[in-house]
């Protein structure tokens, strides 16, 4: 295990798992916390149809405005028809109100609940009403809001989903034919309770509604807030331990891997030098090297062996540049190079001794 943590291959593996650990403290910090209130407030409402004769006709399309803070979609999912009633006292049940399909909220962002309400009111209580739809006044509807809201989250080795279902109250004040106010839909109101419900006068700004954590069955919130823990830390955090164990020796020594590529530019570069004639230096050195009587080398240990090459290396690549610069093949050679000083041309650790 020891020899393949040190090779590039295990290198390898150990910065690709550094990179999912960072890829899950993303994510954790995503998903903190796992569900955030939703919240709708302005709504548009449009008569779709208005009758009046022996039975009175109304039918209402409700557009609600929704914001979601959550960085994933939240779904408004099957609806189950809920009762419509006309009336203070809501003494007369004239419908039913559902909603549309396609209905979205998207991630961190506004959306649109489409609603539609359908009443027919019969023959024994249109005489009564007639008179209050054929009035200038404001007549008062109430609605069960009634739809289920789904979220699907994404955990990186884990999925996490709930449904919450939504049982509003909710009303609003309707102007009649003869109400001379501009918008004929007052805003509608949403609570828990019928009783709760103070529907607000044409004209006035909606108030927000709010479908919190609590709502979203609070037992299903907080399994998903140790589903996210467990599966984001626990998996991040053993991906940064074994990404930091395979890697432990390429941060001690991160220059090993520019050793290699630097050390071929290094051997071209003297390549070009003996070409062009300029290897009179390195050859009086290999010729020193082999002479019968050669002076004893003093010992070195490892460190010392790495700084020495690391010399070399960079006096080669400083003379290949100074050759370089000085176009050795396009002028003549003087006295100095034919004798191997190349003053100007070779740094001073590759000039042999007067």
């Amino acid at each position: 295990m020891t020899a393949w943590r040190e090779t590039a291959c295990g290198h390898c593996v150990g910065i690709a798992l550094l990179l999912y650990g960072l890829f899950n403290t993303y994510l954790f910090v995503k998903f903190t916390p796992v569900y955030s209130a939703t919240s709708c407030g302005d709504q548009t409402a449009e008569i779709k149809n208005f009758e009046i004769g022996e039975t009175i006709l109304v039918s209402l399309e409700i557009h609600v405005l929704c914001s979601n803070p959550n960085p994933y979609q939240v779904k408004i999912l099957k609806a189950t028809p809920g009762n419509v009633y006309i009336g203070e006292h809501r003494g007369t049940d004239v419908g039913v109100l559902t909603l549309l399909e396609g209905s979205a909220l998207p991630a961190e962002g506004e959306g649109l609940v489409k609603v539609l309400m359908e009443s027919e009111i019969s023959k024994s209580s249109s005489g009564s009403l007639a008179k209050k739809f054929l009035g200038n006044g404001e007549i008062p509807i109430f609605m069960e809001l009634k739809f289920d809201v789904g979220i699907d989250i994404n955990f990186g080795l884990q999925r996490f989903g709930t449904t919450a279902p939504f049982d509003k109250k909710c009303g609003m004040n309707i102007g009649a034919m003869f109400q001379r106010a501009a918008n004929k839909l007052g805003p509608m109101v949403c609570r828990d309770s019928f009783e709760e419900l103070v529907l607000p006068d044409l004209g006035e700004a909606p108030g927000p509604m709010s479908f919190s954590a609590a709502q979203m069955d609070p037992d299903r919130i907080r399994m998903g807030e140790r589903l996210k823990n467990v599966s984001i830390l626990g998996v991040g955090g053993v991906c940064y331990l074994v990404g930091f164990f395979l890697t432990y020796s390429l941060w001690l020594n991160p220059w090993h891997y520019f050793q290699w590529p630097l050390s071929r530019s290094v051997s071209r570069s003297v390549s070009r030098e003996f070409s062009n004639g300029n290897g009179l230096s390195l050859r009086r050195i290999l010729a020193r090297d082999r002479s019968p009587n050669p002076q004893p080398s003093p010992k070195r240990d490892g460190n010392g062996e790495r700084v020495q090459m690391m010399s070399l290396l960079t006096c080669g690549a400083f003379g290949w540049w100074n050759g370089s610069k000085a176009q050795p093949h396009m002028a003549g050679r003087s006295e100095s190079q034919a004798s191997g000083e190349l003053r100007g041309l070779q740094p001073s650790c590759l000039r042999s001794k007067a």
